[in-house]
Protein backbone atom coordinates (compact mmCIF):
# COMPACT_ATOMS: atom_id res chain seq x y z
CA UNK A 1 0.00 0.00 0.00
CA UNK A 2 1.19 3.05 -0.85
CA UNK A 3 0.48 6.16 1.81
CA UNK A 4 -0.42 9.89 0.34
CA UNK A 5 0.71 12.86 2.65
CA UNK A 6 -2.20 14.54 4.93
CA UNK A 7 -2.56 18.26 5.41
CA UNK A 8 -4.32 20.75 7.80
CA UNK A 9 -6.99 22.44 7.04
CA UNK A 10 -7.72 25.38 9.70
CA UNK A 11 -11.37 26.46 9.53
CA UNK A 12 -13.49 29.28 11.74
CA UNK A 13 -13.55 28.82 15.56
CA UNK A 14 -10.19 26.93 15.52
CA UNK A 15 -11.80 24.03 14.20
CA UNK A 16 -9.04 22.15 12.54
CA UNK A 17 -9.64 19.28 9.89
CA UNK A 18 -6.89 16.45 9.00
CA UNK A 19 -7.01 15.84 5.56
CA UNK A 20 -5.82 12.91 2.93
CA UNK A 21 -6.35 13.31 -0.96
CA UNK A 22 -8.96 16.03 0.36
CA UNK A 23 -10.97 13.60 2.17
CA UNK A 24 -11.63 14.33 5.49
CA UNK A 25 -9.42 11.68 7.90
CA UNK A 26 -10.33 13.72 10.93
CA UNK A 27 -11.39 16.83 13.04
CA UNK A 28 -10.44 18.23 15.97
CA UNK A 29 -12.49 21.25 17.64
CA UNK A 30 -13.52 22.89 20.31
CA UNK A 31 -16.24 19.31 21.34
CA UNK A 32 -12.95 17.14 20.60
CA UNK A 33 -10.18 18.96 22.35
CA UNK A 34 -8.28 17.62 25.55
CA UNK A 35 -7.99 20.94 26.34
CA UNK A 36 -10.26 23.61 24.84
CA UNK A 37 -8.43 26.50 26.39
CA UNK A 38 -5.37 26.16 24.25
CA UNK A 39 -6.49 25.78 20.79
CA UNK A 40 -3.02 26.89 19.13
CA UNK A 41 -1.26 24.19 21.25
CA UNK A 42 -3.46 21.51 20.03
CA UNK A 43 -3.16 23.03 16.68
CA UNK A 44 0.58 22.63 17.52
CA UNK A 45 0.32 19.12 18.39
CA UNK A 46 -1.43 17.84 15.49
CA UNK A 47 0.71 19.93 12.87
CA UNK A 48 3.69 18.25 14.43
CA UNK A 49 1.93 14.55 14.10
CA UNK A 50 1.48 15.70 10.72
CA UNK A 51 4.86 16.73 9.86
CA UNK A 52 6.34 13.65 11.33
CA UNK A 53 3.76 11.10 9.33
CA UNK A 54 4.39 13.22 6.03
CA UNK A 55 8.25 13.13 6.86
CA UNK A 56 7.94 9.41 7.47
CA UNK A 57 5.76 8.89 4.18
CA UNK A 58 8.48 11.33 2.29
CA UNK A 59 11.35 8.73 3.04
CA UNK A 60 9.39 5.42 2.69
CA UNK A 61 5.71 6.03 0.62
CA UNK A 62 5.64 2.22 1.04
CA UNK A 63 6.02 1.83 4.51
CA UNK A 64 6.20 4.70 6.44
CA UNK A 65 5.56 3.02 10.07
CA UNK A 66 9.06 1.49 9.40
CA UNK A 67 11.04 4.85 9.18
CA UNK A 68 9.34 6.01 12.20
CA UNK A 69 10.19 2.51 14.51
CA UNK A 70 13.90 3.20 13.75
CA UNK A 71 13.45 7.15 13.62
CA UNK A 72 15.76 6.39 17.49
CA UNK A 73 18.29 4.02 15.87
CA UNK A 74 18.96 6.21 12.64
CA UNK A 75 19.68 9.13 15.28
CA UNK A 76 21.94 7.13 17.52
CA UNK A 77 23.93 5.59 14.64
CA UNK A 78 24.19 9.30 12.59
CA UNK A 79 25.58 10.53 16.39
CA UNK A 80 28.03 7.13 16.67
CA UNK A 81 28.85 7.86 12.91
CA UNK A 82 30.02 11.53 14.01
CA UNK A 83 32.14 10.45 16.97
CA UNK A 84 34.09 7.03 14.73
CA UNK A 85 34.92 10.24 12.21
CA UNK A 86 36.00 12.64 14.55
CA UNK A 87 37.76 9.90 16.39
CA UNK A 88 39.35 9.11 12.81
CA UNK A 89 40.81 12.91 12.38
CA UNK A 90 41.88 13.50 15.96
CA UNK A 91 43.63 10.06 15.49
CA UNK A 92 44.66 10.96 11.70
CA UNK A 93 43.97 7.01 11.42
CA UNK A 94 40.99 5.47 9.48
CA UNK A 95 38.71 2.76 10.96
CA UNK A 96 37.70 -0.38 8.68
CA UNK A 97 35.10 0.28 6.73
CA UNK A 98 33.21 -2.74 8.48
CA UNK A 99 33.24 -0.34 11.47
CA UNK A 100 30.10 1.36 9.96
CA UNK A 101 27.74 -1.71 9.39
CA UNK A 102 25.47 0.18 11.95
CA UNK A 103 24.39 2.81 9.68
CA UNK A 104 23.75 -0.25 7.16
CA UNK A 105 21.46 -1.85 9.88
CA UNK A 106 20.09 1.22 10.78
CA UNK A 107 18.75 1.96 7.03
CA UNK A 108 17.73 -1.49 6.41
CA UNK A 109 15.35 -0.98 10.01
CA UNK A 110 13.95 2.20 8.42
CA UNK A 111 12.69 0.52 5.47
CA UNK A 112 11.57 -3.34 6.67
CA UNK A 113 10.65 -3.08 10.22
Amino acid sequence: MKYTEWEIVIQPYDVVEIKNEGELVATIGFDTLVNPKYPQKQLANAQLIIEAANSCIRINPESPMAVAQSIKGLYEALVKAQEDINWMLNNEQFLNPEVFNYIDKALVDSKTI
